[in-house]
């Protein structure tokens, strides 16, 4: 065979290979979109493994999506969530329905992305969600930072938008970099320079300790979102900072201890839950682990909002809404958060009161 045959034949034979490839490669492609369809079960049928289409679902979050506003929406779609996790040990994936939704918050965003992380941890649920179709509330939700620690269809991570974040704090330590530095991002919205500022800090600390404290206790995984959201100034507010923590663990009423004679007396006055748990905030009861260091996280809380380095303290536990800036808004809830839900805000004046009272 001449030169030229053999590398005319070689050409082709070289590109009757790539086609074949090419072919193979497609097949593959194919078949493993089907399989991706399908997951394979613990049952086996003599000895053969059975795929089964995994089961969906979907779970609305209504119209008015703002824990502050509205608790017991929020409320009820946690739950739902939560359900899932009872029963048997099947693949599921659940659709989180928020193409409804007319008013939102960064308190529900908090605490849906802490529920999804935290199913994600247990595996076997796949969670998934849609945009509002409210243009407002479609920008809150991406201004947010949820998305975040979301990934569309394809499997690529979203693009950052505007200066809110959320930070997954985690369970294994309190003090986290992550935390101090976005507390000092954070105050360059309001003094155009980072710098500490160490009110918030220690509250941080303080709802983390308690969390990891009882986290322990049993032998569970625990993990907080803390919320930061920059809110510009308008003829009707003055420019401040919301921040969110938000805990998806016991809530607080199922984590102190309370004197069986405590109980009757509470009774006898007629002590709503919203009064005990403002009890707690000032120290009136211990913690369940009677450890002597405890019990010191909620009064500190208390003490640094009543010096005003902190402002508009809110918390959302059990079946609980209690107001620190208004208590006879404080209510009780229909429905039990499975968890603890802190929101308060800081702005100008309450870094020049730390600055002036706090430093000395």
């Amino acid at each position: 065979m001449s030169y030229k045959k053999l590398v005319k034949y070689d050409y082709f034979r070289q590109l009757s290979l790539f086609r074949k490839y090419r072919k193979t490669k497609e097949k593959k492609k194919e078949r493993n979109k089907r399989k991706n369809s399908l997951r394979r079960s613990f049952e086996t049928n003599r000895g053969r493994p059975v795929y089964q289409t995994i089961p969906e679902y979907t779970i609305h979050a209504g119209t008015a999506f703002s824990l502050l506003e509205n608790p017991e929406n929020v409320i009820r779609l946690v739950n739902e969530i939560d359900s899932f996790k009872i029963g048997d040990n099947k693949f599921k994936r659940i659709l989180i329905d928020l193409s409804e939704i007319t008013t939102i918050d960064i308190g529900s965003i908090s605490f849906l992305l802490a529920k999804v992380h935290e199913m994600n941890r247990i595996g076997k649920i796949q969670i998934w969600g849609n945009m509002p179709k409210d243009k407002s509330c479609q920008q809150v939700f991406i201004d947010s930072g949820f998305l975040d620690y979301m990934r569309d269809l394809s499997g690529n991570k979203f693009e950052r938008h505007g200066d809110n974040y959320l930070v997954n704090i985690g369970s294994d330590r309190t003090l986290n970099e992550k935390v101090g530095k976005s507390i000092q991002n954070s105050i360059k919205h309001l003094t155009t320079e980072k710098d500490h500022f160490p009110p918030v800090f220690s509250i941080v600390q303080e709802m983390c300790s308690n969390s990891v404290e009882h986290a322990n206790t049993e032998n569970i995984h625990k993990n907080w979102f803390l919320g930061v959201n920059c809110v510009k100034g308008s003829e009707n507010q003055n420019p401040h900072i919301i921040f969110t923590m938000t805990d998806v663990g016991f809530g607080i009423l199922k984590t102190i201890k309370r004197k069986f004679g405590t109980k009757i007396k509470e009774l006898m006055e007629n002590k709503t839950d919203w009064e005990i748990l403002h009890r707690a905030f000032q120290k009136q009861y211990q913690s369940k682990t009677e450890e002597i260091n405890r019990n010191r996280g909620l009064p500190r809380i208390l003490d640094i909002k009543e010096k005003n380095y902190i402002k508009d303290l809110k918390v959302i536990t059990n079946n609980v809404f209690l107001d620190f800036d208004n208590l006879d808004s404080s209510k009780i809830l229909s429905k039990n958060l499975p968890g603890t839900f802190y929101y308060w805000k800081i702005d100008l004046n309450c870094i020049e009161i730390w600055n002036q009272v706090g430093t000395n």
